[in-house]
């Protein structure tokens, strides 16, 4: 936490010197109406963020620096914000360092119930994001909502769908050795797959787990962070790999572990 705390002041400090950037300028940001439910009364708005070439923008976890999009919302008295998912990250090396975050172009997925009569042209919205690349930039943005979504939006939509992580409910143990985690969980030994903590300011995010292929069940093991503020009793981690779809119709699921 504490170099997270540094990091940041660093961050602000170039910011004062990056007076060419506008990060208001560099994302993007628009609402499409994504899915209508009428049965349940559900809709699904797509918030799409366009980030400028090599800048990026951070997910729910942003690694060793950096800050996770804000959308805040303006919504009338009988709509109410049900759930939120934001598609898997990738990895965004710098020195011996890591962030989590999106380049291009990402779309989150916001669900909301309503009651009584729906009206979406008064759902508004505004983003606040940490843009960066050399440099990072604050920025916002306000949008309404796009009713008539084009079908090869709506396409793209499907996309970043399919990449929104499942929880999913999977027998693991963890051991808590020096300054690593051995984590073993009660699946096949996966041969292709990424692994990224969801839980922030415990891990080294600049190290990749270090798979164990001759162990029991799946098993790896997670450098701990020299400045984390609390041991790894409980965590969530992502995997990502294709040879989940087979069990969990997901190519990515968040685990919950705990130490017991």
């Amino acid at each position: 936490m504490k170099y997270l705390i540094f990091l940041m002041v660093l961050v602000m400090s170039i910011n004062l010197l990056a007076k060419e950037d506008n990060g208001d300028e560099l994302v993007d940001f628009k609402l499409y109406l994504y899915k209508h439910d009428k049965n349940a009364k559900e809709i699904t708005i797509a918030a799409e963020l366009t980030m400028e070439k090599h800048w990026h923008t951070y997910w729910i976890n942003p690694g060793d620096a950096g800050l996770p999009t804000n959308i805040e919302w303006q919504l009338p008295e009988n709509i109410k914000l049900k759930n939120q998912a934001w598609p898997y990250p990738e990895k965004i090396p710098f020195a011996d360092m890591a962030n989590f975050g999106y380049e291009g172009v990402v779309a989150a997925f916001y669900t909301f119930s309503y009651t009584g009569n729906l009206d979406v042209s008064k759902i508004s919205a505004e983003a606040l994001w940490l843009v960066c690349k050399e440099t990072c930039l604050p920025g916002s943005g306000k949008a309404n909502v796009i009713l008539d979504t084009p079908e090869a939006k709506k396409k793209e939509f499907e996309m970043f769908e399919n990449m929104v992580p499942i929880k999913a409910d999977v027998e693991g143990d963890i051991v808590i050795s020096g300054e690593t985690v051995k984590v073993t969980l009660d699946l096949p030994k996966l041969s292709n797959v990424k692994i990224f903590p969801v839980t922030e300011g415990i891990f080294e995010n600049g190290k990749d787990p270090q798979i164990q292929r001759d162990a029991d069940g799946f098993t790896f093991v997670m450098a701990l962070s020299d400045f984390r503020i609390e041991e790894p009793n409980k965590f969530e981690i992502l995997l990502i790999s294709p040879e989940l779809i087979a069990k969990f119709g997901k190519e990515s699921i968040i685990v919950s572990l705990s130490n017991k």
